[in-house]
């Protein structure tokens, strides 16, 4: 709604530039339509955002959203920021990896693999990443969230149910993390290297509505919304 990183046919990305779109009349036309169709609207204000979009969204409603693994610090009496009640809360996107690879630092592995980040700039984020996963699961058996050296499914649960008694609007849980994919959908930065937005689902419709590992945590994610909205 404010701007889009246009890059011109012929030349790559370091001779684009940011190309200012009309966010007053869009965003009119947003809260028209959200209107007549009694939806909800969350704006995703992650990555690069200017200072003026998240209070242009507040004065119109727009949700925000909570992604976990961009909310992770390194300080305070726990591990992540609060999450915010006009939200969307989930444990990842549609660009990251699924929550198992994020666990097992699969990611950071590929995206190394690919010539994605240097030597240098994978070994910093592993370490930070080490450092953010021992506090948050410090945190989660503290809290009584999970035991003590939980299993990578133990650790979702813990958080599908931290996030489903938060004051989130919304919470989000992605069904290919409940069985503990660990193959991303899309790996930003690649093209030809990757099938991105053509692998299939490991599991059909049908078998899903059968997976106890997907029903489960489900069920228990509704009956903490139900309980923290009353």
């Amino acid at each position: 709604l404010h701007r889009l990183f246009w890059v011109p046919r012929g030349l790559d990305a370091r001779e684009g530039a940011y190309v200012r779109y009309p966010s007053e009349e869009l965003y009119a036309i947003t809260c028209l339509e959200s209107q007549r169709s009694s939806t909800l609207v969350v704006g995703e204000d992650l990555g690069t955002v200017p200072p003026e979009v998240r209070p242009a969204m507040a004065r119109r409603g727009l949700q925000r959203m909570y992604v976990l693994p961009f909310e992770l610090t390194e300080g305070g009496r726990e591990p992540m920021r609060h999450v915010l009640r006009d939200s969307q809360a989930t444990l990842g996107t549609h660009d990251m990896a699924p929550f198992a690879a994020f666990l097992a630092k699969l990611d950071l592995a590929d995206q190394r693999a690919l010539g994605l980040v240097d030597d240098e700039g994978a070994r910093n984020a592993r370490e930070r990443r080490d450092r953010e996963l021992a506090l948050l699961l410090d945190w989660l058996a503290r809290e009584g969230w999970t035991r003590s050296e939980p299993s990578g499914l133990e650790v979702l649960h813990g958080l599908l149910a931290w996030l489903g008694a938060s004051p989130a609007r919304v919470v989000v849980a992605s069904l290919e993390d409940l069985w503990g994919e660990t193959l991303p959908q899309n790996t930003p930065g690649t093209t030809s290297e990757r099938c991105n937005w053509r692998r299939r689902a490991r599991h059909g419709l049908e078998e899903l509505m059968r997976m106890e590992q997907v029903r489960a945590p489900l069920q228990a994610l509704d009956r903490w919304r139900r309980e923290e909205q009353g």
